[in-house]
């Protein structure tokens, strides 16, 4: 009996083989106000928790028509946050309300709504000041551990996981989390980053048939 490890890697080298790997997209560019390259993309890993890359992409752009600056995205009312988005799945409070809390968090604890110090700080502090984030969604945790501070962790929520179950490389009963870690461990360390833009390439691709 192959060991899961092997098997799961197997099935995903399968899959994933032929996926190219694009460029993520540059959300500082795309968010509201001149925001630096980690507080970017916290917000915008909030906006492809159980969305995708694409939504997120339409829903940065509609943010920075609305609000000037991610300080007054911060004071938003959480009604305002979720209909400028314009994503109307079952996580859209939620996500308005992660974004808004966080927001507040990062600004209680660094006196400005930017985490660029944390991010100069390196992952020995990056981690546990994500972690510190309460409701913040492990799937954006881990995306920003590893496209911010380069740890070698694949983000998984509810809409790969249901990708991975429906592609048959993970049972059906795998929590997100669990899935997370099972991929981590079935991908190189030093190519994480890849692993996890062939993965999102590959669900979009998905999505789109």
């Amino acid at each position: 009996m192959n060991h899961p490890v092997a098997e799961t890697q197997r099935k995903l080298e399968a899959w994933l083989e032929s996926v190219p790997v694009a460029p993520p997209p540059d959300p500082s560019s795309l968010l509201p106000g001149a925001v630096d390259m980690a507080t970017a993309e916290l917000v915008f890993s909030m906006l492809v928790w159980e969305a995708g890359v694409p939504a997120a992409v339409s829903a940065a752009r509609r943010l920075a028509e609305q609000f000037v600056d991610v300080n007054e995205l911060r004071v938003a009312l959480v009604g305002e946050v979720e209909d400028t988005i314009g994503l109307t799945d079952a996580h859209a409070t939620q996500r308005a309300r992660v974004i808004t809390d966080t927001l507040y968090h990062v600004f209680d604890t660094e006196d400005a709504v930017s985490i660029d110090r944390v991010a100069r700080a390196g992952a020995h502090e990056g981690r546990p000041y994500l972690e510190s984030i309460s409701g913040l969604p492990a799937f954006v945790a881990d995306r920003v551990s590893l496209l911010v501070f380069g740890e070698p962790r694949v983000p998984i929520d509810g809409r790969l996981r249901s990708v991975l179950v429906e592609r048959g490389i993970i049972p059906m009963e795998t929590p997100a989390t669990d899935a997370a870690d099972l991929l981590t461990r079935c991908c190189p360390a030093d190519d994480a980053k890849g692993f996890y833009l062939r993965l999102e390439a590959a669900a979009g691709r998905l999505a789109r048939v």
